[in-house]
């Protein structure tokens, strides 16, 4: 894995699986997508993992703002470059 693309999310279902979707065009396709749930209660992890099961959702219990957002992500992230994305 080359590529760790990052995404917070946090309550923004829509916005978060037209994201990952527009990711899906891409040319360069060495990337794994990684997804940083602050405590969504929109149903966005549940949406995530039915249109997307190859993405890594990473679940926490409640927002931690976007540096911790962040650092959860980079903690869990295989590649050797990262790529953090708003959603």
């Amino acid at each position: 894995m080359n590529i760790s693309v990052i995404i917070l999310s946090w309550n923004r279902k829509d916005e978060i699986l037209k994201s990952i979707s527009d990711l899906e065009y891409q040319s360069y396709k060495d990337f794994e997508v990684i997804v940083v749930d602050q405590g969504s209660t929109d149903q966005t992890v549940e949406a995530i993992r039915s249109k997307y099961p190859n993405v890594k959702i990473i679940q926490l219990d409640k927002n931690i703002g976007v540096p911790g957002g962040r650092n959860v992500g980079a903690a869990n992230a295989k590649g050797r470059y990262l790529v953090f994305l708003d959603n």
